[in-house]
Formats: C-alpha cells, structure tokens, sequence
C-alpha cells in the first residue's frame, strides 16, 4: 500500500463514490495504483468524513482508512507499505519518498535508475531506511560486501533497524580472514540488539545486490556503498 496526495485522494474517492472527477489524473493514478491507506486527519482536510460516505469506504477495495491517529503525510507514508507517496508535483522540502505520478519515470513494480550524484545517492538510502523501519527479518546477499566494507559499513549502519534478524550472505572466497572477523565485530557494535548471521552463498551466480525483507525485495544493480 501508498499514500495520495490530498488532490489525487480527492479524485479517487470522487471516482469510486461516482462523482464528478478529473478523468486524466485517474488514469494517471491507475498507472502506479495500488490500494491506497488514509486518516481521519486527511478525510477531514477534503471534507469526507460524513457517515455515509465513510460506510461506502469501507466497501472500497481501493482504500484503506486505517484506525491510528495519523496527522501528516510523513506519519502516513511510514504506515505504508512501500513507504512513498503519489504526487503531482514533488515537494522538496519534504524528506519522504515522492513520485511524480504524471511522468513517465517509474514503472508498477517500482524501479528507478540513480546516477552519482550525492544527493540523489542519499534519497535512495532515505528510502530503503523507511522501507526496512518495521522489519524484524532481513536478509543481504551481496558477493562483494565485506571487500568494500569501510564504505558498505555505513550504508548498513544509515539503512539498518536497531533490532531484528539480519542474516548475511556472502562468497567466502571473495572474503578473506581478516574482513570477515572485522566485518563481523563491526556488525555486532554496530546492532547489538540484532541477532546477526553471515553465511555463504552456494550459488556462483550472484551479480546484482538484494536485500530481502519478509513481503519486500529491494534489487541494487550497483555496489551499495558507491
């Protein structure tokens, strides 16, 4: 599940109540829809909280009001499953995850490119922090992680929640002595009340990044630390 935007919620319950709605953002909204979740604080800014209408929410596949007493978007978009918000328009004073639902840049199972540069590097970690926030199990498969350690040390420490289940998997042939005790120490300080496993991956194939969280798979095609 995601959040809308108060202008895309407005059109969606529109939409579903058979009202009077703007047919393009609809569409737009399709491209990238699933389920949605919402608040009293949000229904209430788009005046939506009469008795009627809320029962006929309550029928609606597409939207989910959840009970908990959330008064932002930032609180909303940590509620959500994929931790990000639909927008028409990107507000960069904000520090959660925005997608500009009337460009052409993201598709339905949620990948996007990312060049170098610094702060698009930092957006990305942002959002892979909020993503693994409320899992208790994690799983990190990546052949060359403890070779660049100085650097993937940090990512993991900037992305990684305090507890949980972390089970690591690695090529002990591309890992020598040394960086698997270092790195193995480093994890322990690092997240002492998680419990942490560093294991060897058997297949030979393993070229891109995965961090495998229960429901969530997050695909990096990159080193993680570069």
């Amino acid at each position: 599940m995601l959040v809308l935007e108060d202008k895309l919620l407005d059109n969606i319950i529109a939409y579903d109540l058979n009202l009077e709605c703007n047919k393009i953002l609809i569409s737009q909204i399709f491209k990238h829809f699933q389920p949605c979740i919402t608040s009293e604080w949000q229904l209430e800014k788009l005046g939506f909280l009469d008795d009627d209408i809320l029962e006929q929410l309550e029928n609606t596949p597409l939207i989910n009001r959840i009970e908990e007493n959330l008064n932002s978007f930032d609180e909303l978009v940590k509620s959500s499953h994929l931790k990000l918000i639909l927008v028409t328009s990107i507000d960069k004073t904000k520090n959660f995850k925005q997608v500009d639902i009337t460009e052409n840049k993201i598709r339905n199972i949620f990948s996007q490119t990312y060049t170098k540069k610094d702060k698009i590097r930092e957006d990305i970690k942002l959002h892979i922090k909020d993503l693994l926030s409320d899992k208790k199990n994690i799983t990190i498969k990546d052949k060359y992680l403890f070779k660049e350690w100085a650097k993937n040390s940090k990512v993991l420490d900037e992305i990684l929640p305090q507890n949980g289940n972390l089970n690591i998997f690695v090529h002990f042939n591309e890992t020598n002595d040394f960086q698997f005790k270092l790195a193995k120490q480093e994890l322990q300080k690092m997240r002492k009340s998680m419990k942490t496993e560093i294991k060897e991956y058997q297949s030979k194939v393993l070229h891109d990044r995965y961090i495998i969280a229960e429901n969530l798979e997050i695909i990096l095609s990159s080193v993680l630390g570069t």
